[in-house]
């Protein structure tokens, strides 16, 4: 009678983690697919004619998917296999998926910084700590407290638990410390542009002035009436903004760093920063402007005119959008030619 009411199999809260697992196993083999067809594009070329050290990254990246393919099988097999050593396995997986996330996401804050509290905001949603904490928290518990884990992973495998357990931790010591030392090389070296020939650069003028969107406006100075204090500035594809003559903020004096940096789905997004005086000056300036486009013109030309969503304290400004390379490229050269002709003046 006490066998019949043991609980026991892949039944209740228990096929929450077998699907989990099965899809997780499924994502990793999708994304090696992925990144071998990203290494044999264009765009991969690019990048490493670009950035020191993006090579490395990919390699880092591409050895990343090929041991979480393993591990994940490994645990799909003793899973379903139900071995005994699952709830430990189990236990161990998670919390290494959430120190790397640990670790990337404060190596993230090391090369982007903590000021800005978008930033961290974006890089906790990209990295997923914080979710990955409260799931391992969840789930170790779960694994060690349940009946159904208890009563259904008996069966012992073909090495003995102690044996088995050293096997796969020296694995992911040995990947660990790899890994380690691959991503931290990368990431500072794709941080830093290879440095250029020296050439001459003229001192481009950095200006943030407002967008005006209403599009009567626009279509009456197309017709050549143009509204007093407000002026055409020309776009790219010969498309023109009505822009506000008044200039916001001159770049020139207060921008100190500026870079094109992955989004989440690798897209080239940009980051401006400011120095102490600048970020001051940011903050009251995107602070009444919420909701306005902000045109950053190059020597009379508009580079780019993004939306203010809300105001930016942390000195650090993210420019967002379906970017190509190019494109950011494009945006990125001006200001970068404007902290080297300074650099040079100090």
């Amino acid at each position: 009678m006490e066998e019949k009411d043991r609980i026991t199999g892949i039944r209740g809260w228990l096929i929450l983690p077998a699907i989990g697992i099965s899809v997780s196993l499924v994502s990793h083999f999708v994304n090696i697919f992925a990144k071998f067809s990203f290494l044999s594009g264009g765009e991969y070329e690019k990048l490493v004619f670009q950035y020191s050290g993006f090579r490395t990254l990919a390699l880092y990246e591409l050895i990343i998917q090929f041991i979480a393919s393993a591990l994940f099988l490994n645990i799909v097999w003793l899973f379903f296999r139900k071995k005994k050593i699952l709830p430990s396995a189990m236990i161990s997986l998670m919390w290494i998926i959430f120190t790397f996330a640990l670790v990337d996401f404060i190596w993230a804050l090391n090369i982007f910084g903590s000021e800005d509290a978008l930033m961290i905001i974006a890089l906790l949603k990209s990295t997923n700590v914080a979710g990955l904490l409260i799931s391992s928290i969840i789930w170790t518990a779960y694994f060690l407290k349940s009946k159904r884990v208890k009563n259904t992973f008996v069966n012992k495998t073909a090495l003995s638990d102690a044996v088995y357990s050293g096997i796969v931790l020296a694995v992911i010591i040995v990947f660990a410390s790899l890994s380690f030392v691959l991503k931290k090389d990368a990431i500072k070296e794709v941080s830093t542009e290879k440095e250029e020939a020296p050439v001459e650069y003229t001192y481009p003028m950095l200006e943030l002035k407002v967008v005006d969107d209403n599009t009567q406006n626009l279509r009456d100075a197309l017709d050549g009436k143009i509204p007093e204090g407000y002026e055409l500035v020309e776009y790219e594809n010969n498309e023109k903004f009505l822009l506000k003559k008044e200039t916001l903020m001159k770049l020139d004096d207060y921008v100190k760093d500026a870079r094109i940096d992955s989004g989440q789905y690798g897209e080239p997004n940009i980051a401006i920063a400011f120095d102490k005086k600048g970020t001051e000056f940011f903050l009251k300036l995107t602070e009444e402007n919420i909701g306005k486009r902000i045109a950053i013109i190059c020597d009379g030309k508009v580079l780019t005119a993004p939306v203010v969503r809300e105001a930016v304290s942390g000195g650090t400004i993210w420019i967002t959008g379906n970017f190509s390379l190019e494109e950011a490229q494009r945006i990125i050269t001006p200001l970068k030619s404007v902290i080297r002709n300074k650099s040079r003046k100090r």
